[in-house]
């Protein structure tokens, strides 16, 4: 289905056939630039809890500075912090499509009407020159210049777009989008299993579609081969979320803290990989014997950031209970 709002104007796609019940699949996006004018894009957003999106606006690592001798601005890529100035991968000249893909899911199986909100700015066709300074070709190289006065001819190139002043638009599209039930493991038989006041919550692709519940007795992990309880407090209910985002087969990062916690890492058992002793790779299909070890420990995971490039799983040591 098409929405247009000049000059913008958007199509989206569905995939052939229902979306499974509880997994990702990808909706095709295009934006495309009816009118004279660019348009620099900021994110791309559905309506559903459970859905993704795209933010075309990014903080690279390294330091993005301004130079006012030269009037560039250079990304110093090899320094060990992010940039506070951001680069944006979604600059439509006219005319021109910028296509990507939007995830959606949804925990209830049925139709429904998903909406796509797409953001952004409108740079004027006559101040293009002032206002995007573009990357060349490549950025490769310790230092990339990056200078005003063109349109990059590729929409993901890496721009700087000094917006400030630009009119901002909203472009919107609807699509129905039908959810099936997964008859090989549906929904309904891990709610039974899970027991008193089961909720489901989320359905976790890298743990072999496992459907997660949260129930009076605590959270109830439930794949077609494998099953875990857990305590309502040892894992942070946004790890769930986070590690189905992630393509299913990808390792992940895990750092552990505290004396119980270093020494599930070092005697445990896991099958760790890496040189780095603080921050240790793991592979998807281990995560349940991760899962389990936290459980019999009694230890916390969680997620967060790791270091300035980039965040993983973290395993702590329960808090000390209160004395007396």
């Amino acid at each position: 289905m098409d929405a247009t709002l000049a000059p913008v104007a958007l199509e989206v796609t569905g995939p052939d056939g229902p979306v499974p019940h509880g997994l990702r699949r990808a909706l095709e996006l295009r934006v495309r630039n009816a009118g004279d004018d660019v348009l620099v894009l900021e994110r791309a957003v559905t309506d559903g809890p459970s859905d993704g999106a795209v933010e075309w606006l990014a903080r690279p690592d390294g330091l993005v500075v301004y130079d006012a001798g030269t009037d560039t601005y250079r990304h110093h890529t090899g320094l060990a912090t992010r940039a506070a100035v951001p680069l944006c991968y979604g600059v439509v000249g006219p005319r021109r499509t910028a296509n990507t893909l939007l995830p959606v899911k949804s925990l209830a199986v049925g139709r429904r009407a998903v909406r796509v909100t797409v953001t952004g700015w409108v740079v004027p066709a006559a101040e293009v020159h002032a206002r995007l300074y573009v990357a060349p070709e490549s950025m490769a190289g310790a230092v990339v210049v990056l200078t005003r006065g063109a349109t990059p001819d590729d929409p993901l190139a890496g721009v700087v777009a000094r917006v400030e002043g630009c009119a901002r638009f909203e472009a919107v599209a609807t699509l129905e989008v039908d959810t099936a039930d997964d008859e090989a493991h549906p929904a309904e038989g891990a709610v039974a299993r899970a027991g008193a006041e089961a909720v489901l919550v989320e359905r976790v692709r890298r743990l072999g579609g496992a459907w997660v519940v949260e129930a009076a007795g605590g959270v109830w992990l439930d794949a077609p081969a494998r099953t875990l309880a857990l305590r309502h407090d040892l894992v942070d209910a946004r790890v769930w979320r986070v590690l189905d985002e992630a393509p299913a087969f990808e390792p992940v990062l895990v750092m552990f803290r505290g004396p119980g916690a270093e020494a599930l890492r070092d005697e445990g058992g896991l099958p760790l990989e890496g040189p780095n002793p603080i921050q240790r790779r793991l592979a998807a299909r281990d995560l349940w014997s991760l899962l389990e070890a936290v459980a019999a420990r009694g230890l916390r995971l969680g997620w967060g950031r790791h270091s300035l490039h980039n965040d993983g799983l973290i395993v702590r040591d329960a808090p000390a209970p209160a004395p007396g």
